[in-house]
């Protein structure tokens, strides 16, 4: 578009205002994708989605990119591993062999998707690179796969046989003033509609010719105007222009003209540019003004509301449109691209406005909902808010219009009688009459006691003791509601400090969180003879390492349908309470390690589909159990704060309450988005530090393609990234990986985390295995593998070896015969030259010879006779002798539990230097003497864990078989068994 008239159309945009509009406010995200965040230039010219999932973009001034949904591959001039022809990229399409058709003003590229290096395309007709050397406008694929190509001067209509060579090529030229021309298989039969001397035309293809002929003259409207787009919709041809939107009917011959005019459900500009079909079916219209929605029941427009976007009126210079399932990709002439995607939450935000009937100020510190669905919500100096169920207003309750006490409103809870229960903070007890709000009693419960009740965090009423037990901030009491009194439930219960969160469980004990640890008590048995009626279990410290001396906050509970409990903490993340057979209480321990958004836990509650909503510090987390996955969202997802407040989560039948510090939010359940080709690919290779690319020597196509990476033994380290494609909610899954031949197990990564290194990898071949697992829905993906093969050293590789071990076979074979000949030399020459010698000084050789017959046939016999103790003796020994394995094990049987004992002591037990116990347990075992030592006592572990007859926990039993470190215990017995030992204890119960 020219540069004047751009400015000019600025001038009058900005001084425009839009039509406020809540289309997308609830329903959608806007993510902007510009150049801060890696996009090469601002002005879009284009938005594509090839056949494997990725995003291209067409930039006029960066080139062209790549998008994966986590970051860009920038293919612009001058490029190492592509040098395409310039930065002036127009438009790109897709063929059926999976090459990109890329225009830019200098001409046009075909990419090969498999390589991404520059397709070779086979021409029989004409001089394919004189073609694409022209100037080049817009490229397009018809309803028939035939590729149309656009330059200044000519229209080029390629067809292709089953290889992907061009067998014909029909063309034409044509006359255009405007900047851009667009083309359109309007009657899917392979025909385009196109702008042509100052007419709007169709152009056929006849006999390697493309021949023009005129349309509807109808149409003449459209003489000399400048054509943006075209698209079919609703059974009519839309097309938009510089002067506005034409709408025709072929069937009635019919058009209709859309501009800007007075009223609101008018176009918010004339000047359209672009036309898309949204995902529920709905016409969109990009103007300099803007996006518009067309109504077809009204016959009019309704405007995005850009108010909320960085710079609205620059943003409103839409230039193109893609759509693709739950996401709308806005591309501009200034702010880069702006991404709507579908929200995963249906939520509705309340928050302190001008309005009377708004919530009160400040954090939400409380909430209740009565079984009408009428909510309650206290504030921090506040006051009590109550909305009534199909109502958006809230009543306010406070000091100066009622007889609330506080207006910092701590906790909530009703009882059996219809009153509700309103703990302050500051101001002690109030009591709420729900059938008649405006009547509230403060509770007086003595001098003794009403200092002690000023702060309250926690309420719980007590169905079978008929009560309220209440935690402040000075102690854990419980106020009787027969005998209207206040008693103290528990020895020392008084020493309680900051009580916060509680729960009164389906098995009737009462959890009660506080500064001081977990408090829970048996409501089932109730002593009122004794001075203490109840009595209490204390957990203060961490509550799956006790042995720790961590003094553990807890903040809040909640229990699910199948009995489990879990527990908040504010520092260490939520816990899993399970009890066992002997009814004592077992914790597991999650975190941020885990998925989930921050340690520091505010509020838990279960949904109606089993899902845990976990308010934190710094995010919400969604946790589902049954896939052990979590799902994080943020003030990005809709929610009116992503810092949460105490007692910030409450599930009432499919509805979920937040409370933040900024106010309150409603939450409906989550959208469950899906598309129909989601698939996990790899995106980048990097070896070294390096990026490696197609062609080179570890790859021979692109790396989202290819089948194997072939390294080297010297390569030190190498990583891969890859992504779902899932461009709507790509930070809401987990992946997961596992490099077979190398790992034991899938690996669960980090929320966000899309790339794995790996370093010194030794010879061989593996395969590396990735799978995302979509938190919203639970689904896996389809898994992506990829082969790895690693060539090790030459003098590492079989051949090398099989000739090493040849020649060394040789030599020794060679030396071996040389030196058997040399002894029996020695040997003849040894025996012959004395009796030589005897034979030859003897007076009588035959004498002589007689006799030294018999001192030879007496050395034999005596030979034979030592071999023949020797072997008595051996036989005797192993009869007689205790086995070395059996003086071994007796060794370590005795020793075992002494964490001091080690491989000196053990050689010294068995009666032998150290080096030879080394040599004796390696040949017999196949371990070196420490790792058997930790084997023999990871053994007895594990048959004390099966049997566990003194109720020993792990940590006990890892001091009693030599461990001196319980998670040096704990990790060496998961390496050796594949499992923790208390999933051990678990299947053992199971």
């Amino acid at each position: 578009m020219n540069k004047y008239l751009l400015i000019i159309l600025c001038v009058i945009v900005i001084s425009t205002r839009n039509v406020f509009s809540h289309e997308l406010d609830g329903e959608s995200n806007l993510t902007v994708l510009d150049m801060h965040t890696g996009l090469p230039h601002n002005f879009v010219n284009d938005i594509y989605e090839d056949s494997r999932g990725f995003i291209w973009i067409a930039t006029y001034g960066g080139g062209l990119t790549r998008y994966d949904g986590y970051g860009f591959m920038n293919l612009g001039f001058g490029t190492r591993s592509l040098n395409l022809r310039s930065n002036s990229c127009r438009t790109l399409v897709e063929d059926k062999f999976n090459r990109l058709w890329v225009s830019f003003d200098e001409g046009t590229d075909i990419i090969d998707l498999d390589t991404y290096q520059k397709a070779q395309v086979k021409c029989k007709t004409a001089d394919l690179s004189k073609i694409l050397n022209e100037p080049s406008i817009f490229v397009y694929l018809d309803s028939k796969d035939n590729i149309w190509l656009l330059t200044r001067t000519h229209v080029y209509r390629f067809v292709f046989d089953e290889m992907g060579n061009i067998v014909e090529i029909a063309t034409t030229m044509y006359s255009s003033n405007t900047p851009e021309v667009h083309i359109y298989d309007a009657n899917s039969d392979g025909s385009v509609w196109m702008s042509s001397d100052g007419k709007l035309q169709r152009f056929v293809a006849q006999n390697s010719k493309l021949v023009k002929s005129s349309l509807s003259r109808t149409l003449d409207v459209l003489d000399n105007v400048y054509i943006t787009d075209f698209l079919n919709f609703g059974g009519d041809t839309w097309i938009s222009t510089n002067v506005g939107l034409f709408r025709y009917t072929p069937a009635t011959d019919m058009i209709r003209h859309y501009i800007k005019g007075e009223g609101p459900q008018s176009l918010t500009n004339s000047y359209t540019t672009c036309l898309a079909r949204s995902s529920d079916n709905k016409l969109l219209v990009g103007t300099l003004g803007g996006v518009n929605i067309y109504d077809a029941a009204k016959d009019s427009f309704t405007p995005w509301d850009t108010s909320c976007m960085p710079s609205p009126h620059m943003g409103d210079f839409v230039h193109c449109m893609f759509v693709r399932p739950g996401v709308v990709w806005v591309g501009t002439e200034t702010m880069g691209i702006f991404r709507f995607s579908a929200r995963q939450m249906k939520i509705r935000n309340f928050v302190n406005t001008s309005d009377p009937g708004s919530l009160s100020p400040n954090c939400v510190n409380a909430m209740y909902v009565e079984p009408d669905g009428t909510l309650w919500a206290g504030t921090v100096d506040g006051g009590l808010n109550r909305r009534p169920v199909g109502s958006d207003t809230f009543q306010h309750f406070n000091t100066s219009n009622s007889r609330l006490s506080h207006n910092s409103v701590s906790t909530l809870e009703a009882d059996a009688n219809r009153r509700l229960w309103v703990g302050s903070w500051g101001g002690g007890v109030d009591v709420v009459m729900m059938d008649n709000p405006k009547e509230i009693y403060h509770l007086d419960v003595g001098e003794k006691y009403n200092k002690l009740l000023n702060y309250i965090g926690a309420f719980a009423f007590d169905s079978r003791n008929n009560g309220l037990w209440i935690g402040s901030n000075d102690g854990m009491f419980f106020y009787d509601f027969d005998r209207k009194q206040l008693l103290l439930p528990f020895e020392r219960c008084l020493d309680v400090r900051g009580c916060i969160g509680s729960l009164v469980d389906s098995r009737g004990h009462l959890w009660m969180g506080s500064q001081t640890g977990l408090r829970i008590i048996d409501l089932n048995h109730r002593d009122n003879k004794g001075q203490y009626p109840f009595i209490c279990t204390n957990y203060m410290y961490k509550l799956d390492q006790p042995d720790s001396k961590v003094v553990d906050k807890i903040t809040c509970f909640c229990e699910t349908a199948d009995g489990t409990i879990w527990i908040g903490s504010n520092n260490y993340g939520i816990y899993r309470a399970v009890q066992d057979e002997k009814e004592e209480w077992h914790f597991q321990c999650l975190t941020t390690e885990n998925g989930l958004a921050n340690n520091c836990v505010k509020g838990i509650a279960c949904d109606i589909s089993g899902n845990l909503w976990i308010t934190t510090n710094c995010g919400l987390s969604v946790y589902n159990p049954a896939d052990d996955t979590f799902t994080n969202f943020d003030s990005s997802d809709g929610l009116v704060s992503a810092t949460f407040y105490w007692n910030s989560a409450l599930a009432a039948g499919k509805t979920v309450y937040l409370g933040t510090d900024k106010g309150l939010s409603e939450v409906f359940g989550l959208n469950h988005i899906t598309r129909g080709n989601d698939k996990l690919t790899f995106t980048s290779l990097t070896i070294g530090n390096q990026a490696v690319y197609a062609g080179s020597d570890y790859l021979d196509k692109d790396i989202s393609v290819a089948s194997q990476i072939n390294m080297h033994e010297s390569d030190k380290s190498f990583a891969i990234s890859f992504s779902a494609l899932q461009y709507n909610q790509e930070a809401k899954g987990l992946y997961y990986y596992r490099l077979r031949g190398f790992d034991r197990d899938w690996v669960k990564m980090r929320l966000g985390e899309h790339s794995v290194r790996y370093t010194n990898l030794p010879s061989g071949k593996f395969t590396l295995e990735v799978k995302y697992v979509s938190a919203i829905s639970g689904n896996v993906l389809n898994t992506a593998s990829i082969d790895i093969c690693v060539t090790p050293y030459f003098w590492k590789s079989w051949w090398f070896m099989l000739i090493v071990v040849a020649v060394v076979s040789v030599v020794a074979v060679y030396v071996y015969r040389r030196r058997l000949e040399t002894i029996r030399e020695r040997e003849t020459m040894r025996l012959l030259t004395p009796i030589k010698e005897a034979l030859e000084d003897s007076d009588d050789p035959m004498v002589t010879q007689t006799r030294i017959r018999n001192i030879l046939d007496s050395q034999k016999r005596f030979k034979e006779t030592i071999a023949k103790v020797a072997e008595e003796e051996k036989q005797y020994d192993k009869q007689h002798a205790m086995p070395f394995m059996e003086r071994l094990l007796n060794v370590m049987k005795k020793n075992y539990m002494d964490s001091n004992f080690d491989g000196d002591r053990l050689a010294d037990g068995v009666g032998m230097s150290r080096s030879l116990l080394v040599k004796k347990v390696k040949a017999e075992t196949g371990q070196t003497v420490t790792q058997f030592i930790k084997d023999y006592r990871l053994n007895m572990a594990r048959e004390m864990l099966s049997q566990n007859e003194g109720n020993l926990n792990i940590t006990e039993i890892a001091y009693r078989v030599g461990f001196n470190d319980p998670k040096y215990f704990t990790r060496c017995f998961s390496q050796k068994y594949g499992t923790s030992p208390s999933n051990f204890v678990d299947s053992m119960t199971k």
